[in-house]
């Protein structure tokens, strides 16, 4: 790696952008027929120079605007495909825009996209996807950036379904491992050697998880674990300590090979294989924090929950539920009642596992106990906060804690049959309106 040419390393990001319109080669085909070279000859014949004259103007005022279109086309076409999805502005309640997710962070420049669009319709109005133009902008900006300049087929179609809810499913996390990229790579089609071109294609403008890699460095000093080199442990020990703290060795703004013949030289910080101390511990926040909103929210949008945020079972998260119901108990009574609680929830799964489930479903206690534990949040935590004010065992209590018994029914019961079956709804749903009454009058008196 030390030796290699820099030719080699100029292509990279060449590269990158054919593999990423070759993956979504089949996805996105111009109706009937293929993507092909030329495609608006005959329509908007001039197309593809209004768009290299428009990134090498932005390019020339702004700069780092040939970043944001690697960038951008990498996140689109990853996603479903190349379909310019990620364009598309959400209203936070019929669609939600791909640019929402945690996984487009640092991502901008999307009103210069505007700006290149608006240029191509003045030639030729309602001709040029816009999916062609953000795959065509980031040709040029490769090609501004040293890159080569590669042939783009064009006569891509845009999407109008935002693929939010896939984002995370297709764009790997920061904290991955190698193992887990290379999988997700794979089952897109694109092999080891090309995962290394697209992720290379990154190497160039600025790091944009900074705030990522610096909630991980205070562990990785402290435990050298894996070792850094004495530069980083002084610039990164250093940096922790300033408030809005610079980047570590940031790598130029167009891919050099010294970025490369860094790393081969051990001054580079990976940390895909070494997982935050939490997650470690097997305790996902971001998990557990997405799950209960999907458990809150149910009322409100019971269709829309989604119930595969819960297909990778924890008890990490009924745990904090449990935590949380003893605080408040302790706050208003006076009691300390985690073992009560603790006990009831083991019981309750128990109970469902295999009294209901066992015997018709293949599912294990722990998966049965993971989404028992999620769905008593509305009974365990919200119903005593928010019952605060009425007299406690009086009517009103009552039947305010019934409500939220069926609350937690509805969310169990969900829950449940996405994994045993909608035809087992009628089967699950008694023995979890008994569970959740039972556990209803526990938290009443």
């Amino acid at each position: 790696m030390g030796r290699m040419r820099p030719v080699v390393v100029v292509v990279v990001v060449g590269a990158a952008l054919l593999l990423l319109c070759s993956c979504s080669y089949d996805l996105v085909a111009a109706g009937p027929g293929e993507l092909v070279l030329g495609y608006y000859g005959g329509s908007c014949p001039r197309a593809e120079e209004i768009v290299k004259e428009q990134v090498t103007q932005l390019y020339e005022k702004h700069g780092n605007t040939a970043v944001s279109w690697l960038r951008a086309i990498f996140h689109d076409c990853m996603v479903k495909s190349c379909d310019a999805s990620l364009l598309l502005d959400g209203d936070d309640r019929a669609m939600k825009s791909e640019k929402a997710s945690s996984r487009s962070f640092g991502m901008r420049n999307f009103k210069y996209v505007d700006v290149i669009k608006a240029a191509v319709e003045r030639e030729c109005p309602g001709t040029v996807s816009c999916a062609d133009v953000l795959a065509l902008a980031a040709r040029d900006g490769a090609a501004m950036l040293g890159g080569p300049r590669v042939a783009m087929r064009t006569g891509r179609r845009d999407s109008r379904e935002s693929h939010y809810a896939e984002v995370e499913r297709f764009i790997p996390n920061h904290n991955d491992t190698v193992s887990v990229v290379l999988s997700r790579f794979a089952a897109m089609g694109v092999d080891a050697e090309g995962a290394v071109a697209l992720l290379g294609a990154h190497s160039v403008g600025r790091p944009q998880h900074k705030k990522d890699f610096f909630s991980l460095i205070p562990r990785v000093v402290l435990n050298d674990a894996p070792p850094l080199l004495p530069f980083y442990n002084t610039t990164t020990t250093t940096a922790t300590a300033a408030h809005n703290p610079p980047h570590v060795a940031p790598p130029p703004p167009a891919p050099k090979q010294v970025v490369y013949s860094s790393y081969a030289a051990g001054r580079g910080c990976f940390l895909e294989e070494e997982p935050p101390l939490l997650e470690e511990l097997g305790i996902d926040i971001d998990r557990i924090r997405r799950k209960a909103v999907s458990v809150l929210l149910h009322p409100i949008h019971a269709a829309d929950m989604d119930p595969s945020l819960h297909a990778d079972p924890d008890l990490s998260g009924p745990l904090l539920i449990l935590l949380a119901f003893t605080f408040v108990q302790l706050v208003v009574t006076g009691r300390f009642l985690l073992g009560v609680a603790l006990w009831w929830v083991a019981a309750a799964s128990i109970f469902l596992y295999h009294g209901v489930l066992k015997p018709t479903v293949q599912m294990d206690l722990y998966r049965c106990a993971s989404l028992v534990g999620y769905s008593t949040l509305p009974l365990m935590v919200v119903f005593p906060v928010l019952s605060l004010p009425l007299p406690r065992g009086g009517v009103a209590a009552m039947a305010f804690g019934m409500a939220f018994a069926a609350w937690s029914t509805a969310v169990c019961v969900r829950l449940l049959t996405a994994v045993a079956g909608d035809q087992h709804r009628g089967l699950l749903l008694y023995p979890c309106c008994l569970v959740f009454m039972l556990l209803a009058l526990l938290v009443i008196f």
